[in-house]
């Protein structure tokens, strides 16, 4: 199945069903499950290679921001060029050091954009790529309450 798309330089490429279920991300063969796809001829399944992966969730990941950005009304000038420049090349969380990257399975491991100044909008400069469980724990805390709570759990696991 990969050769076809190597021969034929798609990065996409449709295949009538087999009797396996896949789930959306998972990988054979160097290509990508998207997911099932309904035609008069049946139902497909529809690969694409690594990059265009990255790709699409590059897409899906701005077409957030910008949504988020409407309802926030909040600037949102970011691209998808933009995105893909800043993505860490060895999908490393900058703030846990563990892999991350899109559909892995684990959503605290999928990459996220993080606003680093949430007073600002989507602009470049203001915004990282970090991890789902990162942004989580970022987003509803002020630094200081962030560091005020790891001070404690340190001395609450020393006092043990």
């Amino acid at each position: 199945m990969s050769q076809e798309l190597v021969e034929t330089g798609q990065k996409y490429i449709s295949v009538l069903k087999t009797n396996k279920t896949y789930k959306k991300g998972d990988c054979v063969n160097d290509l990508i499950f998207i997911g099932y796809v309904h035609r008069k001829s049946g139902i497909r399944e529809k690969w694409c290679t690594k990059q265009a992966w990255f790709s699409l969730n590059i897409r899906e990941v701005l077409r957030a921001c910008r949504k988020r950005a409407k309802r926030r009304n909040v600037e949102c000038t970011i691209t998808k060029e933009y995105l893909e420049k800043i993505y860490p090349t060895d999908s490393i969380c900058p703030v846990f050091n563990t892999q991350m990257g899109f559909a892995l399975g684990d959503r605290n491991r999928s990459a996220s954009i993080d606003r680093i100044d949430p007073n600002i909008g989507y602009v470049p400069g203001n915004v990282q790529w970090i991890s789902m469980k990162a942004n989580t724990l970022k987003n509803n805390a002020h630094p200081y309450e962030l560091m005020r709570l790891a001070r404690f759990l340190v001395k609450q696991m020393e006092n043990k």
